[in-house]
């Protein structure tokens, strides 16, 4: 078979491969295979593992390929069909769709025209109520007025009774005053003139009362008349406007609603036919979907056993090249592939073997599974371990380095600490010892002192400040008042500040709380230690500013931007107005 010597016997294999030329083979019937040169090769005694099965396997493979193909065309065929016959359901059930959108913008114009009309309606509705509360409004005005004008009438009633009682006394003194002698006469009629002035005074007063009750009567006549008129008037306006308006409404609305009855009797008929239609076209599209369906699912089995048919072949090739890569075979006009190169010359010769060991077998897979794991040769592998090297190399000597700076570093920080711890525990105990009379100084009496948190390590520790105001016993920080918190966090600073002083000291608002009697020995301690720190106090205590050598005042314009007054006392003080 081209360059397959078939043999019945082993030995006639091995006999014919010392003679047999490069690229050919001889095989016996129990599988085992002797290339050119006596290199063996052991299969197994299923026919199935042979060459001649693996070509029928591979030409019913390609015929089952060819079939799988035909189906596949005949299967995309018929999935085009339904393609088509889908896109044409769907553009009638579009068609459908733009119909019904069309109509249903026609029923939502109608619909809005009714609503318009309806709005209308309640327009004029309001408006006729409103006319009816204004006419109510006047008529409870009317009552009003004829209520003040029954008032006024009782009391002009009233008045006029009094000029009546008036008049008759009158009469009487008169009549009296001629009974009388003279003398007492004139007395008696000096008196009753007086009288009689007086009365005649008050009859005045009460007759210009009465003549502005009158006037004022006249104008709620008149301004009653006119309301009347006005409402009349209002009342046959709103008649008219209510029956005419409403008529003519009505009569418009009427006549639209017809209108629109009329217009949306075909629309909803078609509308009743196109949904009709539109379900039977969902029915048919619902049954050709079902079938495009089931041939998509025919054409996605067709696929997927093509992919399966081309992955055996290719498995297959794969398998015949991994194992008759160099042998020279006799291809047909039908088969495709590469033929492969000649070998003569690039292979060394292998020494000539008498009889093969039994393991060869499994030390030829052992063999070819590890050339599997070893891969491809790198032939740039010597420069790479070389550079790795160095590279590893450099990091070691870095490594190293950093070791030895970490124990610099600690070595550094332990030293550090123990400058640190002193220092504190030196600081903590000349504060301490200043502390407490700073405290009595700014609260006029007691005692404080300061206390570590932790006196074994200083690194941690805190420190708590122990207070005793004047007449009180000892407590912590957190049982002071505000004020109390403040002074005491002050006389801590001032302590500080005498211990250590620094060039200059800023506290913003630290007498806020404070009172009068402990601003004053804050402003005395300002002053005191002034002569070496120089202190910037933003405060809002007048007796604070008043240990001050320079006022500074923040205010903001009329343009809203910040302004900045600065004054000295001293200067201030010398201006010649004020001298």
């Amino acid at each position: 078979l081209g360059g397959i010597v078939l043999v019945n016997e082993a030995q006639t294999a091995y006999d014919l491969a010392q003679e047999l030329p490069a690229g050919t083979m001889a095989v016996t019937p129990d599988g085992l295979v002797v290339y050119a040169g006596r290199l063996v090769e052991k299969k197994g005694q299923s026919s199935a593992n042979s060459l001649l099965a693996r070509e029928t396997e591979w030409r019913q493979t390609k015929d089952e390929l060819t079939q799988q193909r035909d189906q596949l065309a005949v299967a995309e065929n018929t999935f085009t069909f339904q393609q088509n016959l889908i896109q044409e359901k769907q553009d009638e059930a579009d068609g459908l769709q733009d119909e019904e959108r069309r109509l249903g913008r026609l029923e939502y114009e109608t619909t809005q025209r009714i609503t318009q009309a309806q709005r209308q309606l309640d327009q004029a509705n309001q408006q006729t109520e409103f006319l009816a509360r204004q006419q109510e409004r006047q008529q409870k005005e009317a009552e009003r007025l004829n209520q003040r004008i029954e008032s006024v009438k009782l009391a002009i009633a009233t008045h006029q009774e009094q000029v009546v009682v008036l008049e008759t006394a009158v009469i009487d003194a008169r009549a009296h005053l001629e009974k009388l002698p003279i003398a007492e006469a004139k007395q008696q009629r000096e008196g009753l003139r007086q009288n009689v002035t007086a009365a005649q005074t008050i009859v005045a007063g009460r007759q210009a009362v009465v003549d502005s009750r009158r006037a004022t009567l006249n104008q709620v006549d008149r301004q009653l008349t006119r309301l009347k008129e006005r409402q009349t008037s209002l009342e046959r306006q709103q008649a008219q406007i209510s029956l005419t308006k409403e008529e003519e409404q009505l009569g418009t609305l009427r006549a639209q609603y017809d209108q629109l009855e009329e217009d949306l009797l075909p629309l909803r008929e078609r509308l009743t036919e196109a949904r009709k239609k539109l379900a039977e076209l969902e029915e048919a599209t619902a049954v050709v979907q079902k079938q495009t369906h089931d041939h998509e699912t025919q054409y996605t089995q067709v696929k997927i056993a093509l992919a399966q048919q081309q992955n055996q072949m290719e498995n297959l090739q794969e398998r015949i090249k991994t194992e008759l890569g160099t042998v020279a075979l006799t291809y047909d006009d039908d088969q495709t592939g590469p033929t492969p190169l000649p070998m003569d010359g690039v292979f060394e010769a292998l020494p000539v073997i008498t009889e093969l060991p039994d393991d060869i077998e499994s030390t030829i897979q052992t063999y070819r599974g590890q050339m599997q794991r070893m891969g491809a040769i790198n032939p740039d592998a010597p420069e790479e371990y070389e550079s790795t090297q160095e590279r590893h190399d450099f990091l070691e000597q870095q490594v190293e380095d950093l070791n030895k700076t970490e124990a610099q570093l600690r070595k550094i920080i332990t030293e550090l600490d123990e400058l640190t711890s002193r220092a504190f525990a030196d600081t903590v105990e000349k504060v301490n010892d200043v502390f407490g009379d700073t405290f009595a100084q700014l609260f006029g009496g007691g005692s404080a002192r300061l206390m570590l948190t932790d006196p074994d390590d200083l690194t941690v520790s805190g420190v708590d400040i122990i207070a005793r105001l004047p007449n009180r016993r000892e407590q912590g920080l957190g049982l002071l008042s505000g004020g109390e918190r403040s002074l005491t966090a002050g006389a801590l600073i001032f302590s500080l500040l005498k211990v250590s002083p620094t060039p200059f000291c800023v506290m913003d608002e630290v007498d806020a709380a404070l009172d009068e009697a402990n601003v004053n020995r804050f402003r005395d301690l300002l002053r005191e230690l002034s002569i070496k720190t120089q202190f910037i106090v933003i405060t809002h205590n007048r007796g604070t500013v008043q240990a001050a050598h320079t006022i500074y005042g923040i205010s903001m314009g009329t343009d809203s931007a910040s302004q900045v007054l600065s004054i000295k006392p001293e200067e201030y003080l010398k201006q010649p107005e004020l001298i």
